[in-house]
C-alpha cells in the first residue's frame, strides 16, 4: 500500500486501465475507479487533464478536480487535473486489491 500524507482536499484513487478495441479494431484505453463497496466506476480524464494514466495506478487529486456525473445509467468519475500518478507493482497489485483506496460517494 501506499504510505502518502494527504490535505483535507485531496484522495488518493486507485485507477485500473483495461486495454480495448473498438469494433473497427481500433486500440484504446478505458479507466475505472475503485469504490468504498469494491465496485468499478467509469473513470473518464478531460482533454485538458495534465497526466493521464497508462497502467493500473493510483493518482493523487484534489478533491475540486474531481466530479462524479451521475445523471446517466451508471455513474462516471471525472478527472481534470491530476497531482501525481503512483504506478503499481506486479505483486502489489493483487494485495491492494483488496485493500483498495477508495473513491468516496459524498464529496
Amino acid at each position: 500500500m501506499i504510505d502518502i500524507k494527504l490535505a483535507n482536499d485531496e484522495k488518493l484513487i486507485r485507477i485500473i486501465c483495461k486495454d480495448l478495441k473498438t469494433g473497427k479494431g481500433i486500440p484504446f484505453k478505458a479507466f475505472s475507479a475503485v469504490q468504498k463497496d469494491k465496485r468499478l466506476m467509469d473513470c473518464k480524464f478531460t482533454t485538458l487533464c495534465n497526466q493521464k494514466p497508462t497502467c493500473d495506478c493510483y493518482i493523487h487529486v484534489k478533491i475540486a478536480d474531481i466530479n462524479i456525473d451521475r445523471n446517466r445509467l451508471y455513474p462516471v468519475l471525472w478527472v481534470r487535473n491530476v497531482i501525481k500518478i503512483y504506478i503499481d507493482d506486479g505483486e502489489d497489485a493483487a494485495k491492494d486489491a483488496a485493500s483498495a483506496i477508495e473513491v468516496e460517494e459524498a464529496f
